[in-house]
């Protein structure tokens, strides 16, 4: 019988052989050492992860992030729950007080679970969580009890294709997964140039624009293929009470072009499309509509055989 350690903060459950030869699978697809390195440990912490929520009683299993053209661009570690919200798992080491968190991870993740390693790797050790990251360094000290994790996540669970409603903005009241654009630029480092010396970053779009804007990293992946952009709302209001909205693609990691192919589009409640703009050689590109209180739309990004949709309620 396994050995486990659990108190009301911690969960520390051994890492069994069969662990550490799915950790294997998923590192030989790996040419990089260090990055093979990375998906090693990452895995480790996701099975970590996955058996101590199976012993509350609830379903997981790998997210897309974990097809293997993914991990070899970004640094992901994600557990998907029963109800299609996703779990972050950091691993990090004993005697470390921090653990990374890349800012690949800051969308789409209901949490954020620090898990420690021992030297020999034989067992894994769950710190906490927090709900929230806002830098790629998370402290030990800001980590909130597992023992709150269970009750944390019998909240009412969100669908995956969930409204934004834009009014909230106002208020500040934002999904997790929209950040600001001063948070997207700085912690990505997400300038890029424009037309030769011209560069566009988070003030530059806050002066073209004078009204509530968001954005996100979205990750469009076909079996073979993957690539993120960032996606930029906003909008303003208007005297008619409409709101003028504003859509951009931009291209992210000091890119200046986007994907070729890369198409977005802005659909009606219908779900037909209304507008559309596709990429060829394109530094960056934006549909512009108004709308009305209580009207619903939604905005789609398609690439290869990939595509995300973003709904939304003014």
């Amino acid at each position: 019988m396994m050995n486990l350690i659990r108190d009301n903060s911690i969960f520390t459950v051994p890492l069994t052989l069969a662990a550490h030869r799915e950790a294997e699978r998923f590192r030989q697809q790996q040419l990089n050492p260090q990055q093979a390195k990375k998906v090693y440990l990452n895995a480790l912490a996701v099975q970590a992860a996955s058996f101590y929520l199976n012993c509350l009683g609830i379903g997981t299993e790998l997210g897309d992030t974990w097809k293997p053209i993914i991990q070899t661009l970004t640094d992901t570690a994600d557990l998907l729950l029963q109800d299609g919200r996703k779990l972050e798992c950091r691993p990090m080491s004993i005697g470390e007080q921090s653990c990374r968190v890349p800012a690949d991870t800051w969308h789409d993740r209901i949490g954020y679970l620090a898990i420690q390693f021992d030297p020999l790797l034989t067992e894994a050790t769950l710190l906490g969580f927090v709900p929230v990251v806002t830098s790629e360094v998370l402290s030990l000290k800001e980590l909130r009890s597992l023992a709150e994790l269970p009750a944390y996540l019998s909240q009412e669970s969100e669908p995956q294709l969930t409204q934004t409603h834009l009014s909230y903005w106002f208020r500040n009241q934002v999904n997790t997964s929209w950040r600001s654009l001063e948070t997207l630029f700085s912690q990505r480092q997400a300038a890029f140039s424009v037309r030769g010396n011209q560069v566009i970053g988070a003030q530059h779009l806050r002066q073209q624009w004078q009204g509530c804007s968001r954005g996100k990293i979205l990750t469009l992946a076909s079996q073979s293929l993957a690539t993120t952009v960032m996606l930029v709302v906003g909008f303003v209001p208007t005297l008619d009470l409409e709101l003028d909205i504003w859509v951009r693609l931009l291209p992210t990691r000091g890119r200046i072009y986007l994907p070729v192919a890369l198409e977005l589009s802005v659909l009606d409640e219908g779900g037909v499309a209304v507008m559309q703009a596709q990429t060829k050689t394109t530094e960056a590109i934006q549909l512009q509509f108004s709308g009305k209180p209580g009207e619903q739309f939604s905005i789609k990004v398609e690439w290869e055989q990939s595509s995300i949709t973003e709904v939304f309620l003014i």
